[in-house]
């Protein structure tokens, strides 16, 4: 997935965290009880802002693949 398109000058990571607590509004008005997500563990700015908001981390996986399909 790539990151939004942001224009020239705005402050990114805010309009990461207003985007993360957006969708955590949603998810409580729909009545959810937990919210999880899966990131990439290597984004740092992603994993602050998650940490921000007071996601915890619950595992950190590396995962590998293997092409088996043709060209």
């Amino acid at each position: 997935m790539e990151p939004p398109v942001v224009a020239a000058g705005v402050d990114r990571p805010a309009v990461r965290r207003a985007l993360l607590a957006d969708g955590l509004r949603h998810l409580r008005q729909a009545g959810a009880a937990i919210a999880e997500m899966h990131i990439d563990p290597a984004d740092d700015a992603l994993v602050a802002a998650c940490r921000v908001l007071g996601y915890e981390q619950d595992q950190s996986d590396v995962v590998y693949g293997l092409p088996v399909g043709g060209r």
